[in-house]
């Protein structure tokens, strides 16, 4: 809309326009040399861009104009694509004497007569400039530096020279070393923000800072030469919010970081060489995250009481932790503590803890009151008997869930690979009302109990290779995703037509149906209800419409776009991986498809949807899979629903170099009560792929 009210006034003479964006507009502008009086901002995408830039021929021709451009505030060459190239501009070059904002990517440096001093931003990001701005001009209104991965810098200007900066960001200067003195000791400098020194070459900080009493966050992670802070450094930064110190060689805090009143996130992650908190006596009151995983911490006594907000704390992989002390757990606004692939951690009083994750931890047993995310726990052999979301991965010597499940909240249960056995589920799951996501795989139950049509929230039922399991009984209608792939026993299924899945799922259908435009469209690769079940023996034979290949047009019944009791399709393929030594060799354990849905009057096709789906394949269970999508008539577009559309066409596309491939598909019409439609009447077309078809349907 704002490029069409630019254009409106002069649409083919863009010399006159206020505004300039495409890279061929600005290209003949410059060329022709005339106009551009009235330019207010270039954005110059050379990403885009067919011609050859900044030759001799048109940097001359930019200086004449860039004369005339009396208005032109803001010039952006930049690359989109990230292929951006280094140049250098002729030393008598000569920028807009008004320009506020500079963005000029892979420049190598900057004229010699560059002015500036109305700037109120400069970004040369990537650049191989080594001093910015020389000279002892004031720049009195700049407020924005960005110089990242500008890796041939070695120095900027005094900040006396900036009083007004706010952000000053060195991302990637790999040979910046050391910031001038000047930062903390202007009186004026009260408006800098934001310190950013990531991957740079920075080795100290000058005492100064500690006098930015504005500054909200400094970033110095990945720095790998900085070791330590001077020892009054954060007395006066009562605004700091944010210290980020990961991956960096930081070996300890001063004891004035119990200063940092309004510290909300401090990030010491992957900091090998810190070990230690110093012994701190004020409370860091708004402290809500430390991040402390894969870090060389040793012991976290010092912090007892002195976080009373901190919610998250983050300790995994933290090898030389040897306890964490009851103190910390019983914050009472703690939410969630991490403490994956700690091996030599032994746990005190847990009571009051409100989450915990464990991942290939030595803890044998648990306290109640958790919220349990636990995987690769192979010493665990019992769970409390109060938890507010329980996921259990792995940890094969848990051979019974709690018996009080009733008394819990839970939405989502995760119990694949716990060799859990027959009877191992308590009678008292069947009463989690609020439980919406339940994986039972790589279990050795027989049977899905029966109480689960109870679970009438249940979203998601995963089962896969349950080698024991033969039993699936009639289902939930909120069901939306069932997967049995991988269960051998399960391999009848798709031949009884009468078994209580297919008799589950068109209720289930139904309830999808309800709901199907409610979602946002986001959301809609969880509207359509899906089902895998082991497919050795391909599409059923009770399907009445069936194909080799991935692809099937069926005709439609007349008038079906009018019939209430049609409700749809169920739409069935059947996967097999490729040669297993290809298969075995690709490694690939999720591989993706897409399903397209098109309508056709016989002469040209139109589009319906196209649904992205994931099959997972390990190859460990390189078994055959039988996938059933049902989608809605209803969700087919008005234009296509009158009896001139009559033809409904299903393509299986798997992307290229997958695992696995469309052996054969199907579909089946679905009617209310399970009735056969009194006017159904269809035939089944074999459609095959060629060249041909392609030139007769380029859109398809």
């Amino acid at each position: 809309m704002c490029k069409k009210i630019v254009q409106e006034q002069h649409p083919k003479d863009p010399s006159k326009w206020s505004r300039l964006w495409n890279p061929d507009d600005i290209y003949c502008t410059f060329e022709s040399e005339e106009g551009m009086e009235n330019v207010e901002t270039i954005s110059l995408d050379l990403s885009r861009s067919k011609e050859k830039w900044f030759t001799i021929k048109i940097f001359a021709q930019m200086k004449k104009v860039f004369a005339k451009m009396k208005k032109l505030r803001l010039l952006k060459v930049y690359y989109s694509l990230g292929d951006e190239h280094k140049m250098s501009l002729p030393k008598d070059f000569e920028f807009p004497p008004n320009l506020n904002y500079l963005h000029w990517e892979g420049l190598v440096s900057l004229p010699s007569n560059f002015h500036g001093e109305k700037l109120v931003a400069i970004n040369l990001k990537s650049s191989d400039i080594k001093e910015l701005l020389k000279g002892e001009k004031c720049f009195a209104e700049l407020k924005f530096i960005d110089l990242s991965n500008s890796q041939q810098l070695i120095k900027i200007p005094k900040f006396s020279r900036m009083p007004k900066l706010e952000k000053l960001n060195l991302e990637g200067c790999v040979s910046f070393s050391k910031l001038h003195s000047s930062i903390g000791t202007f009186s004026e400098m009260k408006f800098l923000r934001e310190l950013d020194f990531r991957e740079s070459g920075i080795r100290e900080l000058p005492s100064s800072i500690g006098s930015l009493t504005f500054l909200e966050s400094l970033w110095l992670s990945k720095c790998s030469k900085f070791e330590k802070f001077p020892d009054n450094f954060f007395v006066n930064m009562r605004r700091l919010r944010i210290l980020g110190l990961s991956d960096s060689g930081i070996k300890e805090l001063p004891t004035s970081i119990e200063c940092l009143e309004a510290l909300e996130e401090l990030l010491l992650d992957n900091c090998s060489n810190f070990e230690k908190f110093p012994e701190i006596q004020k409370n860091m009151e708004n402290l809500v995250r430390l991040d402390l995983d894969d870090s060389g911490i040793k012991e976290l006594s010092c912090l007892i009481g002195h976080l009373p907000r901190l919610r998250s704390l983050e300790l995994s992989k933290c090898k030389n932790l040897r306890s964490v002390p009851s103190g910390i757990l019983q914050l009472e606004s703690l939410r969630m503590c991490y403490l994956i692939d700690c091996s030599n951690l032994i746990m005190e009083d847990m009571e009051h803890s409100k989450g915990l994750s464990l991942r290939e931890s030595a803890i044998t047993e648990l306290p109640s009151s958790i919220r349990l995310v636990l995987s690769n726990c192979e010493n665990l052999e019992t769970l409390p008997n109060s938890i507010g979301q329980l996921v259990v991965r792995n940890c094969p010597m848990l051979h019974k869930l709690p018996d009080s499940l009733r008394s819990m909240q839970l939405k989502e249960i995760d119990v694949s690979g716990c060799n859990l056995m027959a009877g191992a589920i308590p009678d008292d799951l069947w009463c989690l009302f609020s439980l919406k996501w339940l994986n039972v795989s790589g279990n050795n139950i027989d049977c899905i109990p029966g109480g689960i049509i109870r679970l009438s929230r249940l979203h998601t039922l995963i089962m896969r290779h349950c080698l024991m399991l033969k039993e699936i009984p009639e289902l939930p209608s909120s069901l939306r995703w069932i997967d049995a792939r991988g269960c051998p026993l399960l391999e009848t299924l798709s031949s009884d037509a009468k078994h209580p899945l297919w008799s589950s799922l068109p209720n289930c259908f139904k309830s999808q149906i309800q709901d199907y435009f409610e979602c946002p469209p986001y959301w809609k690769y969880y509207r359509e209800t899906r089902v895998v079940i082991p497919g050795s023996r391909g599409i059923p034979e009770w399907i009445s419409h069936k194909s080799m290949g991935d692809e099937i047009t069926i005709d439609l019944p007349k008038n079906w776009y009018e019939d209430n009791n049609f409700l749809g399709f169920a739409l069935f393929s059947h996967y097999a991986p490729v040669d297993d030594d290809i298969f075995k060799a690709a490694n690939i354990r999720i591989a993706s498809d897409s399903l397209r849905l098109l309508i056709s009057d016989g002469d040209q096709f139109g589009h319906v949807e196209k649904i992205m789906s994931r099959m997972i394949f390990s190859t460990l269970f390189p078994n055959p899979a039988l996938r059933v999508v049902y989608f809605p008539q209803s969700a087919i577009s008005s234009e296509y629903r009158s009896n001139r559309w009559n033809k409904f066409k299903t393509r299986f596309s798997a992307l290229p170099n997958e695992a696995f491939k469309v052996k054969s598909c199907g579909i089946h019409l679905i009617y209310d009560h399970g009735q056969d439609h009194p006017q159904q009447s269809l035939q089944l077309f074999n459609v095959k792929r060629s060249h041909d078809d392609t030139e007769d349907h380029p859109h398809v």
